[in-house]
């Protein structure tokens, strides 16, 4: 029986300083296939949301590399650049699209992260409320921001841009579907 390894070493090979590599083969970056905001941001959630583990300074270097990732990645105007070639050079105009959304999501979750320090936490909440002024037209992006604007919302219940995301979600994902199968607003 194949017992899955427990602590964060994997993630820790498919990361440099850079971030965490788009494109693997089991445990092997593709390191020539470069990195992109959507998986840094879910690298980022995952080490913000570990419970407290014996790799906690393999977690503490794992979210400082990926919220400086997230930071550079981000616009003076709150987008997200979304690929970054190995190079270091991005390689398309920030959006508002999905890689906005996860981004925002792993900021909100940065900010409550016990493996940053309380700098690298502020500085996740203002790079989140940069970006959570903007909104987004696609459903899937604003429920991204939204799981973001929650996180925000456990450690600073007051945050009225969060508040407002939050409540811009809700009305542009809309109510959900009645069949419980496949609740999304979506039929795909």
């Amino acid at each position: 029986m194949n017992i899955p390894d427990p602590s964060f070493s994997h993630l820790s090979r498919l990361t440099d300083n850079l971030g965490l590599f788009e494109h693997a083969e089991g445990t092997l970056a593709r390191r020539h296939c470069g990195y992109c905001v959507d998986d840094v941001a879910r690298g980022l959630v995952v080490v913000s949301r570990a419970p407290d583990s014996p790799d906690s300074f393999e977690l503490q270097e794992l979210s400082n590399i990926y919220l400086s990732f997230l930071l550079a990645a981000q616009t003076s105007d709150g987008r997200f650049r979304n690929r970054l070639d190995v190079n270091g050079r991005w390689e398309d105009r920030a959006t508002v699209e999905d890689c906005w959304g996860r981004a925002l999501f792993a900021l909100g979750s940065a900010a409550a992260s016990p493996y940053l320090s309380t700098v690298s936490r502020d500085t996740a909440v203002c790079a989140f409320e940069l970006g959570a002024q903007l909104r987004s037209p696609w459903r899937r992006s604003m429920a991204y921001a939204a799981l973001g604007a929650a996180a925000i919302l456990r450690v600073i219940p007051n945050n009225r841009v969060a508040i407002s995301l939050l409540l811009a979600s809700a009305h542009q994902i809309g109510r959900p579907r009645n069949k419980v199968s496949w609740p999304w607003p979506e039929s795909r």
